[in-house]
This record gives structure tokens, sequence and C-alpha cells, in this order.
């Protein structure tokens, strides 16, 4: 039986945890924000680290093939439907083990070079035992097709690489118009895998760590310098400058949390909670 096949089930629990009063800018900031927001009514979202990739200019995906657009005919990526904010995420919350700050284990290497540690597989690799694992797409591929609307698909990839398409980007609320090699769009992490190797992913088998880095459930495509500014930080210091979007975030980012088995720093829990009672 493949790692991917013995995440914990969910558990939801029913009772109330009273949290320590947590200090720090970054909680204090995320309350203040929320506050703000609890007297609206909840509004549904849009569609939807190491930061992801972008696509530098010039970049082909085999020798030989031209970059003639044709209209996406193959059907997208269909992931398990990203779930909506609901009454459950403060009882999901609860079943969370809480830590009183983030560790910081040794040997995080992202990077796959020689030398290099590849602590979570090759970029965007297709060999891995999740969703769209092994489908000949690479990962970041199978995301944009996912989150994009009115593709165009590289004609010659068996209907893999993306050449364009349109999205509402999560993080900014902002309408893009992506282009490959030109616009500069990334994949991210919900669950950071830096922060995923300090909670305790650094203690996984191999295998287990590339399907984290491959899941769909911790994906999805967004601004290159909105994600870059989120970088490795959890909801405790960090929260979606599009406030519409951060019910959702939050309940993505506590239910993978929940699939690995993750706890996590009270700041982030707090943050969450006080997230969830704003939706």
């Amino acid at each position: 039986m493949s790692w991917a096949n013995r995440f914990r089930s969910l558990a939801v629990l029913g009772s109330s945890v009273t949290l320590l009063a947590v200090a720090g800018l970054g909680v204090t900031q995320v309350r203040a924000d929320i506050e703000l927001e609890r007297a609206k009514p909840a509004i549904s979202s849009a569609p939807s680290d190491a930061p992801g990739q972008s696509d530098a200019p010039g970049q082909s995906d085999a020798p030989g093939q031209s970059d003639a657009p044709r209209p996406s005919s193959a059907p997208a990526p269909t992931a398990s439907a990203l779930p909506s904010p609901t009454e459950d995420l403060t009882a999901l919350l609860d079943s969370i083990r809480m830590l009183s700050a983030r560790p910081h284990p040794v040997g995080y290497e992202r990077g796959c070079s020689p030398g290099e540690g590849c602590v979570f597989g090759p970029a965007w690799t297709d060999d891995n035992d999740m969703e769209f694992g092994r489908n000949g797409c690479d990962t970041r591929n199978d995301t944009l097709r996912r989150d994009l609307d009115e593709v165009v698909l590289k004609d010659g990839t068996n209907g893999c690489v993306v050449l364009s398409g349109t999205f509402i980007e999560p993080y900014t609320g902002q309408r893009v118009h992506f282009v490959r090699a030109e616009t500069d769009v990334q994949i991210d992490h919900l669950v950071p895998l830096s922060l995923a190797w300090d909670l305790g992913a650094h203690a996984w088998p191999a295998e287990l760590r590339v399907n984290f880095a491959n899941d769909p459930r911790n994906l999805l495509a967004a601004d290159g310098p909105a994600n870059q500014s989120k970088g490795d930080q959890g909801p405790g210091t960090w929260l979606p400058v599009n406030k519409d979007f951060r019910c959702n975030y939050a309940e993505r980012f506590t239910r993978v949390v929940i699939a690995y088995d993750l706890p996590l720093p009270v700041a982030d829990i707090e943050s969450l909670r006080l997230t969830a009672a704003a939706c």
C-alpha cells in the first residue's frame, strides 16, 4: 500500500478548545483584519513552497515542437471539488495538534542539482501517486489546466502544455490573462513545503514527500509576486490580501494539514479560528 493511501482520515470533533492568548505582530494584524470583516456577509471565493516555477521566455517542451496554439479539446483535470467554507471549519481545527512555536529542523533542501538534497523530489514530477500522477503531464501544467479558463494548449504535447488562459487570481482577486513565458503565474503550495518540513515532513519517507509536493489539494495557480510575498509563512503571519478568498484558503489549508497529520503552531491555529469566525 502506498503512503498516499495511508493518510489519516479527517477527524471532526464537536468540542471547543480554549486557546492560550497569542502575542506577536502576525496574529495581532490578522485579528484586526478579521474583526473589520465580521459584519460582512460571507462571499463565495474565486476558483482556485517553496514558490512555484514560472516559465522562462523561450522555454520549450520538446525539441522541434512549435508553439502554435490550439483550443483546448482534452478535458481538464477533474480534481475533487475544492471545498467551500463551512461551519465545520472550527470543529476541524479542534483535531489538530498544537505546538507552542514552529520548530526548525535542519536538512531542508528543495533543489535537485548535484549535491542538493532534493527532499521533495524533482519539481512538478509526474512520477507520483496522486490524482494526476503518471498521466504523461507535469504537475504544473496539470494545475494550470485545472485552474484556468479559456485554456489554449500547445500542439504536439498530448494536451498537456498550457500556452494561455485566464483566471481570477485567488490571492489578489484580480483577473489575470496568462501567456506562457510572458506572465508570472506560479503554482503555490498552500501549506508551503518548508513549513511542512519543519512540522514533520522531515521524518517522512521520500515517497510521501514527493506525493505531498504534487498533491492537487495543496496546489493552486497564483500571481508570482503574491506567492513570493507569502513565502513559507503559515496563516499566523500571512493571509491573502483578497479577503473574499480567506475562508477558502483557511479551510483548504486546514484540510491539507489534517490529511497529513501535521501539527500547527498555536499562532496559526488562532489565526485560522479568527478567520473561521468571520466566514
